[in-house]
């Protein structure tokens, strides 16, 4: 597994708090975290934990995606992003119940 890298370590840090209200409830802006980098995001629930970015090495602008639990990255130009909303729910639920494919 690679190693944090500085700003995904602070990405982490930022995140690592939880915003609760006077009841101990979270409060509903608590799922999203801007990063010290420039557009960070670091966005989290209880199942997991990304940190969201935008990338203009490549010859496109593209959004990077890193699991901060893995390390696993993915690059998503904007073909890939709007296909994403081409998807149904199956497709989804099938995803999630094999994430890194077929055993």
């Amino acid at each position: 597994m690679p190693s944090p890298s500085s700003s995904e370590a602070q990405a982490a840090d930022l995140d690592g708090s939880r915003d609760v209200g006077a009841d101990g409830a979270p409060e509903p802006s608590s799922w999203l975290r801007i990063g010290s980098a420039d557009g960070e995001l670091v966005v989290r629930n209880e199942f997991a934990r990304v940190r969201v970015r935008a990338d203009r090495d490549g010859n496109d602008l593209r959004l990077a995606i890193r699991s901060l639990r893995t390390g696993r990255e993915v690059f998503l130009d904007a073909l890939q992003l709007e296909s994403l909303t081409w998807l149904d729910e199956r497709a989804y639920t099938t995803l999630l119940s094999e994430p890194f494919g077929p055993e």
